[in-house]
């Protein structure tokens, strides 16, 4: 609005709210101007992601979610504007506005709940002892509240170490499934299968100068035996044991494997330089150096030995002659204060006696006066 001679003005509303205002024409007189635009009668929001009561942050990625507006001053759905949700796949809701309110009243967003969905779908490398050659195990979904969940879930592989292949993206989850862990458990397997199919560095004492390699018996927990198992022989003397040739199944129950191991025919270099049966081109220079190494490492630890035995005697040593100045201190006082108590006596009889003697001397010159005074009469 203008009230300026010689001026017009226009104004044009922007997306984010503001207006802008162009000015044609000029002012007749000095001095200061106003412009002042009429108020607008809509108003907009932003889409975006939009707090409230009921936004759980558990909508599924791609999830459709009916969002509710409300006039907080009327309590009635705002005029001109709609709202609608859709899922993220960090849980969260994105609301989008179509149309503008008439109203510059708050209006609360209010989405409905969104569905649970299960944080992981595939599961990979679960479980272990299945055997690949038996039918695949039933699975069943439980949700936090122990109740089983319908829908596609199924084991889709048995892998070759024993474990199993999962997919539970057909669990039909609802607003009313709890949030929690949900459990999967899956039947046992109904074929034992062999955790370990190699067994490398067993054992020790078998030499390369077998004519063949030590047999092996491999053993179920019935007792019957299952053929398949070879043995090899390694240069210090272990074996390595193939199990990959075993077959088992449906009879062979699950439980511990026996493998037994014949004994070498030949001894190996495990014996050393004292094996008197053996030449010098029996040992190569690698066996040598070793045995050369263990007698230095003995050596050093016979020395280290000798080196800490020395040290507890010098100690034990020097403690004795502590013990020994220590009972001669103890002996020195004990006879000084002997001496003392001697020569304290000592003189006390002197004394004693000193009294004594004056003592009789004292009586005769007595005697001597009054006898003299006896014969004057």
């Amino acid at each position: 609005t203008t009230t300026v001679p010689g001026m017009t003005a226009a104004a044009a509303n922007n997306d984010d709210g503001t207006v802008t205002i162009s000015l044609t024409g000029a002012p007749t007189a000095t001095g200061t101007y106003s412009v002042t635009a009429n108020a607008g009668s809509e108003f907009t929001l932003s889409n975006g992601a939009v707090p409230s009561v009921n936004q759980t942050g558990n909508y599924s990625d791609g999830e459709s979610v009916i969002v509710t507006l409300e006039d907080k001053t009327t309590g009635l759905p705002p005029v001109g504007v709609t709202a609608a949700g859709t899922g993220q796949s960090d849980g969260s809701l994105q609301v989008v506005f179509t149309g503008n309110p008439t109203t510059a009243n708050t209006i609360e967003v209010d989405p409905d709940d969104g569905v649970s969905t299960l944080g992981q779908t595939i599961l990979s490398g679960v479980g272990s002892g299945y055997n690949t050659a038996e039918a695949l195990p039933t699975l069943t979904v439980t949700d936090p509240n122990g109740i089983d969940v319908t829908g596609t879930s199924a084991v889709t592989s048995i892998n070759g170490n024993g474990s199993l292949e999962i997919d539970i993206s057909g669990v039909n989850l609802t607003a009313a499934s709890p949030a929690g862990n949900y459990s999967v458990v899956t039947s046992a397997g109904t074929m034992a299968t062999l955790q370990t199919i190699n067994l490398n560095g067993i054992g020790s004492g078998y030499s390369l100068a077998e004519p063949t390699a030590p047999s092996v018996t491999v053993t179920d927990p019935l007792g019957a035996n299952l053929p398949g198992a070879v043995a090899s022989i390694n240069s210090n003397g272990t074996i390595n044991v193939d199990l990959s040739s075993i077959t088992l199944t449906a009879a062979n129950p699950p439980g511990p494997y026996t493998i037994d191991v014949a004994s070498g025919v030949s001894a190996g270099i495990q014996n050393g330089l004292d094996d008197w049966d053996k030449d010098l081109w029996d040992f190569s220079h690698e066996d040598f150096e070793k045995f050369i190494q263990t007698l230095s490492n003995v050596r050093a630890v016979n020395g280290a030995t000798m080196n800490s035995l020395s040290f507890s005697e010098s100690r034990l040593e020097s403690n004795i002659q502590n013990l020994e100045k220590a009972g001669g201190r103890i002996v020195d006082a004990d006879m000084a204060e002997e001496m003392l108590e001697v020569a304290k006596n000592q003189i006390l009889l002197k004394t004693a006696t000193d009294s004594l003697t004056k003592h009789n001397k004292l009586s005769v010159r007595v005697d001597k006066t009054l006898m003299g005074l006896s014969g004057g009469m």
